[in-house]
């Protein structure tokens, strides 16, 4: 939860606006999140996603969408929260 903190600390500093995006992932989410995601690559936003372990089958979506980035925004930036099998399974990849 410190990670969450600290950007809402971003946004209350001004850093937020439209280039912070938060998704709480659960039910439903799923094409929400891979949507905010090719926006936030186009644009250079942040995109911080939570919970993405409520969706353990999903994660081999967003695993495949990460992999087909090709020229990102210089100021694009993904996070999450609570992803460890997604990481794990991307350092494996690397």
């Amino acid at each position: 939860m410190e990670l969450l903190h600290l950007f809402k600390h971003f946004c209350r500093s001004g850093f937020g606006g439209n280039r912070l995006k938060f998704l709480a992932m659960g039910q439903g989410q799923e094409k929400v999140a891979l949507q905010l995601l090719e926006t936030a690559i186009a644009r250079g936003q942040w995109l911080m996603l939570q919970n993405c372990h409520l969706l353990v089958k999903w994660l081999k979506d967003l695993e495949k969408a990460l992999g087909r980035i090709q020229k990102p925004h210089p100021d694009f930036r993904f996070v999450d929260v609570f992803c460890n099998k997604l990481w794990t399974s991307l350092l494996n990849i690397a």
